[in-house]
C-alpha cells in the first residue's frame, strides 16, 4: 500500500475503477481501515473492499479489492500528506510482509506503492528506498534499480 499518508491508497483504489483490473488477481498488503477512509473520501461506491488474513479468503471478483489487513494504522493515525513515524513504520511492515509472502510462494510478485523515506527513517528503518529493502530482505548482494 505504500505510505498511507501518501498517494498509494488513492492509486490502488483508482486501479480497481479500470475495467481491465477485473482480469488481474491483485492483493493489497496494507490497512483496511485506511483504504475504507480513502474510498469514502473519494466516493468510490462501486468498489468493494474484502479484508483477508490468508490468500484463500480472497474474492477475485470485478471491482473487489482484496486487502491483507495488517491492522497497523487506524483512522486516528491517518493524516493525509503528513510525514509520521507511524505511517513510515506501517509502510515498511507492509513491504516486508509482501516480500515474505513472495518468498513463501503465496504470491507471484510484488508491486510497490510510494513510500516516504523520511517517514521510514523516523520509524528507525534506515534504507535509501524500496530497492535496498528488497535486497536486504532477500539477501541479495548484486542489485540495481
Amino acid at each position: 500500500m505504500g505510505d498511507a499518508a501518501g498517494i498509494g491508497p488513492e492509486i490502488i483504489l483508482k486501479t480497481f475503477l479500470e475495467s481491465d483490473a477485473d482480469n488481474r488477481k491483485l492483493l493489497v498488503v496494507g490497512d483496511m481501515e485506511i483504504l475504507e477512509k480513502v474510498k469514502e473520501h473519494l466516493a468510490y461506491t462501486n468498489i468493494s473492499l474484502n479484508s483477508i488474513s490468508n490468500v484463500e479468503e480472497a474474492r477475485w471478483e470485478p471491482h473487489t479489492v482484496n486487502v491483507w489487513d495488517m491492522k497497523l494504522l487506524t483512522g486516528k493515525d491517518f493524516k493525509p500528506g503528513r510525514v509520521s513515524m507511524e505511517s513510515g513504520n506501517a509502510s515498511f511492515q507492509y513491504l516486508i510482509a509482501a516480500i515474505n509472502m513472495a518468498k513463501e510462494g503465496k504470491i507471484a510478485g510484488v508491486v510497490t506503492a510510494p513510500i516516504n523515506k523520511e517517514a521510514i527513517h523516523l520509524a528507525g528503518h534506515h534504507f535509501a528506498g524500496h530497492t535496498e529493502i528488497f535486497a536486504a530482505y532477500t539477501e541479495t548482494r548484486d542489485y540495481a534499480m
